[in-house]
């Protein structure tokens, strides 16, 4: 599996840290376990230099000293779109922030180069194919309450099965109600014979 595509199932595995059944329950958290394993590697191999944490700090100030002000006086940011959770500042002279941080880059060219060379090393690594000996759960034993409903969504049931998490073939609603209108045989059990 693709170490980018083992982000994504870290984040559907976190939706489920707290389910009601226990056994798929552990099954999940268990394979948390194993994927944070990986993502928390490349979270420390591709962490920002000193110099680089340094030349970010600089860039928020200078970000900060050019964007426009609200009635409090404080920098104007706006959401960036589809980008949850990031933000960008509305600046008044575009250009003027455009000379300083040219100036900024020149003062802190160690950075910029380490900066360049970690997007790559970023890249690489997360076209990497991981092996992450996953524990299973079969399709067939989730539980679906009443109303049809499975304590994981179809969204992160896809992602479970593509990982190879959850196996097998999920229930089919059909096969169940055909199942009901026939007879169950119980099987006699098996009687030994005594040697004489």
């Amino acid at each position: 599996m693709r170490l980018s595509k083992l982000f994504e199932l870290e984040a559907a595995l976190l939706r489920y840290e707290r389910l009601s059944e226990a056994k798929l329950s552990f099954c999940l958290a268990r394979n948390l376990v194993l994927v944070q394993r990986e993502t928390d590697a490349y979270r420390k191999v591709t962490e920002a230099t000193p110099a680089m944490k340094e030349f970010a700090q600089a860039k928020e100030e200078l970000l900060e000293k050019h964007a426009e002000r609200d009635d409090k006086n404080k920098a104007i940011r706006r959401p960036v779109q589809g980008v949850p959770g990031s933000w960008s500042y509305v600046l008044r002279d575009e250009l003027a922030y455009e000379k300083d941080f040219e100036k900024l880059r020149k003062k802190h060219t160690q950075a910029v180069e380490d900066e360049s060379a970690l997007l790559e090393k970023r890249k690489e690594l997360l076209d990497e194919d991981i092996e992450v000996p996953f524990r299973t759960f079969k399709a067939e034993n989730l539980r679906v309450d009443d109303e049809g409903n499975m304590a994981i969504s179809m969204r992160d049931l896809s992602i479970f099965l593509d990982a190879g998490i959850i196996v097998g073939d999920l229930p089919d609603e059909e096969e169940e109600d055909e199942d009901e209108d026939t007879e169950k045989v119980t099987p006699l059990p098996k009687t030994r014979s005594r040697k004489k």
